[in-house]
């Protein structure tokens, strides 16, 4: 197998790791997902080059869009909170910190000679800066990619399209807890979906589908629901399986739904979150919305989390531009 099969697409993540062998198999498993990446950056202990250093250098980077970090150890904390300070006025930086145990804290420091910080630290740090915190490698380039790729949303309001009523009740379990509200549909939306769906329809947000099997339909509400100033980002649970599952007469029109429904999100300026448990490797609307540069995920919470990162930085910088 030549390296070049791991190489991922062209994108806007620059990404620094103080591990080569989790960098190298993320990079693998970006391929498989379509997340882009600018820049790579394996720098072990920093024997030569410094993470705050990289970060200057990413801040003024036209190429980078979002920085992600990979962390065992904090070695400079001045020189970070010095970098984060000004970075993150320009860029989000989406982080994984490990070596929070003190199971974890001695396999770090056997590995790079890492230095112990107590997590409680770091923790305010990332708070202080808006640096969103990642859970696991896959978090984190979800999140990345999404920040690489989807405008930030201008508020906290959200419109959820769903093929069933279970993937829209998880969803909106999701949001609320993260902050993310569900405001009644206006007008214009309600009249979209009423002249589409059949008349037990759910008639509120979540907007359930009842697994419509026109494409189209998804593509009209979703135009009608970003278009609307009562919403500030969408949902999208489901699309696609239907093809994928039961019908694959629909496969073709949906690759095309997925394509005019990817272009909302250019024609609006507002990000849109596609929730497909079954993936690229099974759903070719999946395929589809990655090939447009639409992030999927693989269900609704790692989609609220997200939108819910998005908005809190969304949030940071505007503070922060109306202070100075």
């Amino acid at each position: 197998m030549s390296p070049g099969t791991f190489i991922p697409p062209k994108g806007g993540i620059s990404f620094v790791s103080q591990s080569g062998a989790v960098g190298t198999t993320v990079l693998a498993w970006a391929k498989e997902h379509g997340v882009g990446f600018s820049k790579f950056v394996s720098i072990g202990n920093e024997s030569d080059l410094s993470i705050p250093e990289l970060l200057g250098y990413f801040e003024n980077d036209e190429s980078t869009r979002v920085i992600a970090l990979y962390l065992e150890s904090v070695r400079d904390g001045r020189g970070l909170v010095s970098s984060f300070s000004s970075c993150t006025l320009k860029k989000p930086v989406v982080a994984m910190k490990v070596g929070v145990t003190s199971a974890g804290v001695a396999a770090a420091s056997s590995h790079t000679g890492a230095i112990a910080v107590e997590d409680k630290i770091v923790e305010g740090m990332f708070r202080q800066f808006s640096v969103i915190r990642a859970r696991d490698p896959a978090d984190l380039f979800r999140i990345s990619f999404a920040f690489s790729s989807l405008p930030l949303p201008a508020g906290r309001s959200a419109a959820v399209v769903t093929t069933g009523g279970g993937w829209g009740i998880e969803c909106a379990d999701a949001l609320e807890t993260r902050g993310i509200l569900l405001p009644p549909l206006p007008r214009r939306v309600f009249e979209v979906a009423d002249a589409v769906l059949p008349e037990f329809w759910s008639k509120r947000n979540p907007i359930d589908m009842v697994a419509s099997p026109d494409p189209l339909d998804y593509s009209r509400i979703l135009e009608a629901a970003l278009e609307s100033p009562e919403f500030d980002m969408a949902f999208l649970l489901g699309f696609g399986t239907i093809g994928s599952i039961a019908m694959p007469s629909l496969i073709r029109s949906e690759i095309e739904a997925a394509k005019a429904i990817s272009e909302l999100v250019r024609t609006t300026n507002k990000p849109l979150f596609v929730v497909d448990l079954l993936g690229p490797s099974q759903s070719t609307a999946s395929r589809a919305f990655i090939k447009a540069g639409i992030p999927v995920f693989p269900n609704a919470s790692s989609a609220a989390e997200a939108a819910s990162a998005m908005v809190r930085y969304s949030s940071f910088r505007t503070r922060k531009c109306f202070r100075t």
